[in-house]
């Protein structure tokens, strides 16, 4: 069986942020320097899965938020945007990751699968087996160049892009099964890099897995609309 919990938490810039969120004639967002992804999921295999996310986007003093649901049941997808209402559409539609925010951690950079390859590309650092909630587990640092970093990023020219100076990923394995149950991978950048409005001052991404192997049941909404697309339930 394959099936998991994955909580996972990303701090990224606004840029990054853009093509998934609402339409708003808020000013604010105009300026917003941040953006926090917080997601919490669990799957059996590939067909079905739940998902619950939130977007805070921080523009100085003010926090704007969005909350989202999806549920995957074979060819069919459930969401619910901020209005509450709960659609129903072709899973298909799905595989436009340019509107649908629930495709932010499924990139070579913020897919954990992804990054936990990334780790084995750099400089490794063994800090032996170590209790995380409860569970003995081997944590390895791995430390990647500018290069390796802007590798995964693609060829994006930004001032971000420009200030990044190396990452740090690590990741807590359990020897025994092989599951991952930790990773963190964050961006380093250069402290005296100029503050770009929209651009992110860092970027982390935190993912947690638990509940391996236990069967998860989901509840189809009652009375979903009928979507065509991911963006329709955004507006």
């Amino acid at each position: 069986m394959n099936s998991k919990h994955q909580s996972l938490v990303m701090v990224v810039g606004t840029d990054f942020m853009a093509s998934y969120l609402p339409s708003t004639s808020d000013p604010a967002v105009a300026s917003q320097l941040s953006a926090k992804y917080t997601s919490e999921s669990d799957s059996n295999g590939a067909t079905e899965s739940s998902q619950l996310l939130t977007i805070q986007i921080t523009a100085g003093t003010k926090d704007i938020s969005y909350a989202m649901k999806q549920i995957l049941l074979g060819d069919q997808a459930y969401l619910q945007g901020n209005s509450g209402v709960w659609y129903v559409l072709d899973a298909s539609a799905l595989n436009d990751s340019s509107n649908n925010p629930f495709a932010i951690g499924t990139n070579s950079l913020t897919d954990p699968g992804s990054m936990g390859l990334d780790a084995l590309t750099g400089t490794l650092t063994d800090h032996k087996i170590e209790v995380l909630n409860g569970k003995k587990l081997r944590h390895i640092t791995s430390t990647l160049n500018k290069d390796q970093v802007i590798n995964e990023m693609g060829s994006s020219d930004t001032p971000f892009v420009h200030s990044v100076t190396g990452a740090n990923v690590d990741i807590w394995i359990d020897e025994a099964t092989k599951y991952l149950y930790k990773i963190d991978y964050k961006v380093l950048t250069d402290a005296s890099a100029p503050v770009v409005a929209g651009q992110p001052q860092g970027f982390e991404v935190i993912a947690n897995f638990s509940n391996f192997n236990k069967l998860v049941n989901f509840t189809v909404p009652t009375n979903p609309q009928p979507a065509t697309n991911v963006k329709q339930v955004l507006q």
